[in-house]
C-alpha cells in the first residue's frame, strides 16, 4: 500500500513537512502517515559512590533518579502526543481526509527500514 510518510519532531520546521505531504497527498491520492519517533531514555548515570555516601542516602539518590526518569518518559509521551495530534490538526486544515498517526520508540532509522516495505 502506498502512502506518504511525513516524519516529524514538532519543530519549527514541522508546518513546511506538513504542507508538503498535504500537496503530495492531494495530487496522488494518497494518505499521509505522520511517524514520530520517541528514542530511548538514555541510560541512568552511573554514580560511583563508594565510601562516599551511607547505605541509606545511595539508597535515596537511586530512588530519586528513577523518579526523574519516569518522569521524565511521561513528559516525552506527553509531548509526542501533542505533536502527533498538531500533525492531524494541521492536516486535516489543508485538505487531508486519510490521516495514520504513529509514535514509536527507537531510532528512525529502524523504523524506516521497518516501514520500508
Amino acid at each position: 500500500m502506498s502512502y506518504i510518510l511525513s516524519c516529524t519532531d514538532g519543530s519549527t520546521y514541522a508546518g513546511s513537512v506538513y504542507d508538503h505531504s498535504a500537496w503530495a497527498a492531494q495530487r496522488l491520492g494518497l494518505d499521509v502517515h505522520v511517524l514520530h519517533m520517541l528514542e530511548h531514555a538514555p541510560e541512568p548515570m552511573h554514580i560511583d559512590s563508594s565510601g562516599a555516601l551511607g547505605l541509606d542516602a545511595h539508597s535515596r539518590l537511586m530512588e530519586d533518579l528513577v523518579r526523574v526518569a519516569e518522569e521524565q518518559g511521561r513528559i516525552a509521551q506527553a509531548k509526542a502526543k501533542a505533536v502527533l495530534q498538531a500533525a492531524e490538526q494541521h492536516l486535516h486544515a489543508r485538505g487531508v481526509e486519510w490521516i495514520v498517526l504513529r509514535q514509536q520508540h527507537g531510532a528512525l532509522v529502524d523504523a524506516l527500514v521497518e516501514l520500508e516495505s
